[in-house]
């Protein structure tokens, strides 16, 4: 219901606060570093039940696509974390387009429980593993996804912008 910009409290960041309110966007400045703690503040700020995290590196989230995962997400029958952000399972996403979903309850136990540096910096690697396709613990926080409209399933492309070759891709 409400959008929240998360950012750094870097006077480096400071410009997209700037960018964020003049938008008429929520802004919320936390950790660099420690995006579990970021999130998890912004969100106790927001009031918010459920987490949609969309990452600064992807340059082209599909709003249609940001929705169906979220219709998808509430209508779970127990907390969870869903994704349709990149190639989960075979749903034959591209990796860029999508959005991240979780329950603020899964957050706040998760911020409790996982000290990790890489975990606290990487929020989903506190509930899953991209790369390895995994689940943190699926009995704790169960993990789903939805299959990618076929007009657009693309899971070799990878539409988000971490280095400089993605960012040439995408310019």
């Amino acid at each position: 219901d409400e959008i929240v910009l998360a950012i750094p409290d870097t006077p480096t960041d400071a410009v997209l606060g700037e960018v964020g309110r003049q938008y008429g966007v929520t802004v919320f400045a936390g950790s660099e570093n420690d995006l579990v703690e970021r999130y998890y503040q912004a969100v106790l700020a927001a009031g918010a039940d459920i987490v949609g995290r969309l990452p600064a590196d992807n340059a082209t989230p599909e709003p249609a696509e940001i929705d169906r995962i979220a219709d998808h997400h509430r209508g779970l029958s127990r907390p969870g974390f869903s994704s349709n952000l990149t190639l989960v399972g075979d749903n034959g996403y591209p990796d860029g387009i999508g959005a991240e979903m979780f329950d603020f309850s899964l957050l706040a136990e998760a911020r409790e429980k996982h000290t990790d540096p890489r975990q606290r910096e990487h929020v989903h690697l506190n509930f899953f593993d991209y790369s390895t396709q995994t689940p943190v613990d699926a009995a704790w926080c169960p993990i789903s996804t939805i299959p990618c409209p076929r007009e657009f399933a693309r899971p070799d492309l990878v539409l988000d912008v971490n280095t400089e070759a993605p960012y040439i891709f995408m310019r």
